[in-house]
């Protein structure tokens, strides 16, 4: 079982050639660089008691960037690899079944260092193959 949706979704999605030059985090924005993808577990559904361990978890993707068209394109890329490309991700002891926009992506300004932040939702399922 994975204590940390966002953590295990964080670590496929650092593996992926798009983000190259970003620094990917969870739970925590990094101070630098000015080009950053922060991953949060932001609660989700109870579980789903069908007897094959289904999770319901749900995550935020905040992305920053000196740049407003690189924030968005990047939020796009990850949308496409999470949502539309590769539905299915194997993840610390069970896999992604598929991970759902809940919100479309959204710009909420910029921070102290005058960076453009965006942001998204996911409603993911897990099946948790760990969990009997």
């Amino acid at each position: 079982m994975i204590a940390s949706i966002a953590d295990a979704i964080a670590g496929v999605v650092e593996q992926e050639d798009f983000v190259y030059g970003w620094r990917v985090s969870v739970a925590g924005e990094p101070v630098g660089p000015d080009d950053a993808i922060t991953f949060y577990d932001t609660g989700g559904n109870p579980a789903i008691q069908t007897g094959i361990n289904l999770r319901e978890p749900s995550i935020q993707v905040r992305v920053r960037a000196r740049s407003y068209v690189n924030a968005m394109d990047m939020q796009q890329q990850i949308h496409r690899f999470l949502s539309v490309d590769n539905t299915e991700h194997t993840v610390g002891g069970g896999r992604v079944v598929g991970a759902w926009l809940q919100s479309d992506i959204m710009s909420i300004g910029r921070d102290d260092a005058n960076r453009y932040l965006t942001t998204s939702n996911y409603r993911v399922i897990y099946h948790d193959m760990e969990v009997s």
